[in-house]
């Protein structure tokens, strides 16, 4: 896939994640500042779509930045970030790798949605259904087994959902098992893009398709108004194997570098 159009891709998902994780974003001079102030961990509160000639100038200003809204500097590293030797200026300055993602892009313009047995999914429409939704997000990304990457989230990320309730583009879903609430999804529909998000079920649930029929019913809306449909990931994770599966491909990794 061409860089101009991946380039778009991470620009639309930071632009599609301010209605919903991040707070605000900072125009600077060679990067954009986004920060979270409810979510303190270094996910969201980050400098990226860095392009600058005075990255150690760029550098002291994300530090100064991030410090004030105390959260950790971070500084998000891509293959067109600009100059391409960023990652050894930051190491050289005290910053670690602290995280991989993986940008995967669906490669099929046609998908099957095929839901299992007793599996309804139903769009969040109300405060009580995004209260709902809220539940089961946080019982998905409880930590309770190996295969989920980030761990136990914690109740901010919750509390970001719920501020953003109404906000558009960003659509919320829950999958309902036999009348219970099972399993979760986020969708971020644009002219171009549309970007996947939040999909998790319940682990009482698992091992029964809920995943992968939640995720192809959020790309077949996706595909039904021309939209190229993405995710991200964590690098080597059990998702990455699972997204692979579902016929995306890893276009591209982004870095976070942090200070500790």
């Amino acid at each position: 896939m061409e860089q101009k159009t991946l380039r778009e891709i991470e620009k639309f998902a930071n632009a599609s994640l301010l209605k919903i994780f991040f707070t605000g974003s900072k125009k600077v001079s060679g990067a954009t500042l986004f920060w979270s102030d409810k979510i303190v961990d270094y996910f969201w509160s980050y400098a990226s779509l860095i392009n600058t000639k005075e990255p150690e100038e760029l550098i002291k200003e994300v530090i100064d930045f991030y410090k004030l809204k105390h959260r950790k500097p971070t500084v998000y590293v891509t293959p067109w970030t600009k100059p391409a030797n960023l990652k050894e200026i930051l190491q050289k300055q005290g910053f670690k790798l602290a995280y991989t993602d993986v940008w995967m892009v669906l490669q099929s313009i046609n998908i099957d949605v095929e839901l299992p047995s007793n599996f309804e999914i139903k769009e969040v429409t109300t405060k009580k259904d995004m209260q709902t939704f809220v539940e089961i997000f946080h019982k998905a990304y409880g930590g309770a087994t190996p295969e989920e990457p980030y761990g136990a989230l914690p109740k901010e990320y919750g509390e970001s959902f719920l501020a953003s309730f109404g906000n558009k583009p960003g659509a919320h879903f829950i999958g309902y098992f036999n009348g219970k609430p099972a399993a979760t999804a986020s969708l971020a529909l644009g002219n171009k893009f549309a970007g996947i998000y939040s999909i998790g079920t319940v682990p009482e649930f698992r091992k029964k398709g809920l995943g992968a029929a939640i995720t192809k019913f959020l790309a077949k809306l996706a595909l039904d108004k021309n939209c190229k449909v993405f995710l991200a990931t964590e690098k080597g994770s059990y998702n990455e194997k699972f997204y692979n599966k579902l016929g995306f491909k890893t276009e591209f990794t982004g870095e976070g570098f942090v200070l500790e």
